[in-house]
């Protein structure tokens, strides 16, 4: 961080005053986050365990998971364990007798695959805007919300020692600090300025964030339901591409803007992830992703009814 702040290449601080301040800026603000973030650590006890959060006077249910096959092959046990429907439950979704379990186990597994398959998709696009110096079409305005979504979700994940959200955000971190770093390289001075500014938001609200999780949050489930709030009010960000595309559609009665493969993967990411938060009973994990497989449903529906609104046009 010192080497960041004192030691900017002169010849970029004469051409660009303003870039070298602004890169100092985004130092400071992700200097003040690992204070706040090391500080909420300090008091974290290591023999801490997180469990589920629940509203106050919710009936407790039992999670859904692998049963014993020498369990399952004793009726009675079986039954009184979990009922005749909640067995057949288990041998339904349960693979090799039950030994893994379909929604906590394989669902995330095949959505932390989904999820990094749509951040590389974006890969071949920023590669080739690197390559001709340009970023042609290229809206670079998103980046910076997704570094700041897999930043969110990989603290979510880090704070609940939950192996499948950690590993569906660590790579997207990685490749949106990438994505954003060309898009301030090649923008223009407007998407540039765009860039900068959304940037800088997001890191206010992860500072924010995890100065009041360090100092004011009494226990581990406090801040897990801070970054669960403070992620899902990112994800609405989001969430305004799809819905402007969709009016779009109806104003021009025309789904060539809606590419429907790449909204099917974000049905499918939507539906596993939901299955998995069903499972594991997490209310923040489950309202984002439920939401986007409605929105995936919504723009597949309208790529039905105006699949040949593009020929008519």
């Amino acid at each position: 961080v010192i080497l960041a702040i004192t030691r900017t290449p002169r010849r970029f601080c004469c051409c660009s005053a303003r870039a070298s301040t602004m890169t100092r800026l985004q130092t400071l603000l992700l200097l003040g986050a690992c204070v706040g973030s090391s500080a909420f650590a300090s008091r974290v006890p290591r023999t801490s365990v997180v469990k589920p959060l629940r509203p106050a006077g919710a009936k407790k249910t039992i999670a859904m998971v692998g049963v014993p096959v020498d369990v399952l092959a004793n009726a009675d046990v079986g039954q009184k364990l979990v009922g005749a429907k909640g067995m057949a439950l288990k041998i339904a979704m349960g693979l090799r007798g039950g030994q893994v379990d379909f929604a906590t186990t394989v669902a995330p597994a095949l959505g932390a695959t989904i999820a990094n398959a749509m951040f590389l998709s974006g890969l071949p696009a920023v590669n080739k805007a690197r390559k001709d110096r340009s970023l042609g079409d290229l809206n670079p305005l998103p980046f910076p919300i997704g570094f700041g979504n897999c930043l969110g979700w990989l603290i979510y994940g880090i704070l609940l020692k939950n192996p499948f959200v950690v590993a569906a955000n660590f790579p997207g971190l990685l490749l949106a600090s990438y994505y954003v770093m060309t898009g301030m390289k090649l923008g223009s001075t407007e998407q540039k300025a765009g860039v900068e500014k959304t940037f800088l938001a997001i890191m206010t609200i992860h500072t924010a964030a995890a100065l009041y999780g360090g100092f004011v949050c009494a226990d581990v489930g406090a801040a897990v339901g801070l970054y669960g709030l403070v992620n899902n009010a990112i994800l609405l960000a989001y969430y305004g591409a799809p819905l402007s595309a969709m009016g779009q559609v109806l104003k021009t009665k025309s789904a060539a803007s809606i590419y429907a493969p790449t909204v099917t993967i974000n049905f499918l990411n939507g539906v596993f992830w939901s299955l998995y938060a069903l499972a594991i009973s997490d209310t923040y994990l489950l309202v984002p992703n439920a939401i986007g497989a409605v929105l995936a449903t919504s723009q597949l529906f309208l790529c039905v009814i105006f699949r040949g609104g593009a020929k008519a046009a």
